[in-house]
Parts: C-alpha cells; structure tokens; sequence
C-alpha cells in the first residue's frame, strides 16, 4: 500500500512539474532571394548581393570556419535609404555584428543566416537571405 502511495505521489509531482516548464513558440523566418525585395513593417529591404562566402564546405575538413557577409538595401517609408552589411560566422577584431534589419517599437526583424550552406568548394549557389522577427523584451 505505502508503495503504491509513493508511486501516485511521484506521478503527481511530476505531471505538476511537467505544466510549469514554459514551451516557447517555434520561430518563422522568412526567406528573401538574392536581388528580391520585402516589404517588412512599411520598410523595404532588399538582399543586394554576397560580398564574401568563405564558409567551409560541408564535405571539406578546414582550419578556419569562414563566414558569409551580404549587403542589404534598406529603404524606410520617408524615404531614407541605407546599405548595410550582415556577417555571419567569424568576424574579425575591428568588425562590430548587428544583424538588426528592421526595428520598430514592440519587435525588430533580425536576419539569422544565409542559405544555403556550401557543400563543395567553388560551388554555384543561389542564395537566400532568412529574416525572423523577435518581440522586444518588456
């Protein structure tokens, strides 16, 4: 009896437990082709070109890891243009990363990577911008 006890007290405890843990939502991004625009919170923004693709190819053993860095154009809806540049992977010493796109008061949208990743060096790819938006933290 004491057993059988212990046994429901335990499953309590942990189906109780188990509705605390919080699950968060998955995450949607959204892909711009190279050259393509979007329109994001009356923002466009372009995915202007590949500056540099020197991350190391999947079926390659490398030293270094490499990295990709793009070129944005931002237009905002009074007008205000802008290029930015987005690196991901390695970044070297005088290098700041800020892959903040697009910011408004309540979220920002943030581009996460680009894709897709190399398989083989020299390889043609046609590349992709991903972009996600994050509610800012009250």
């Amino acid at each position: 009896m004491k057993r059988l006890v212990v046994i429901l007290l335990l499953f309590a405890v942990g189906f109780v437990r188990a509705q605390e843990e919080r699950v968060d939502p998955p995450q949607i991004a959204m892909k711009i082709g190279l050259s393509e625009t979007i329109e994001l919170n009356g923002t466009l923004v372009t995915f202007s070109e590949v500056l540099e693709d020197s991350r190391c190819p999947r079926e390659v053993q490398c030293v270094w890891a490499g990295r990709a860095r793009v070129s944005v154009r931002i237009v905002a809806p009074e007008g205000d243009e802008i290029s930015r540049e987005l690196i991901f992977g390695a970044k070297k010493q005088e290098e700041t990363v800020n892959r903040i796109v697009v910011e408004t008061d309540d979220f920002h949208y943030e581009a996460i990577g680009v894709s897709p990743y190399p398989k083989v060096p020299g390889e043609e790819l046609d590349y992709s911008l991903l972009i996600k938006k994050v509610k800012k933290k009250d």
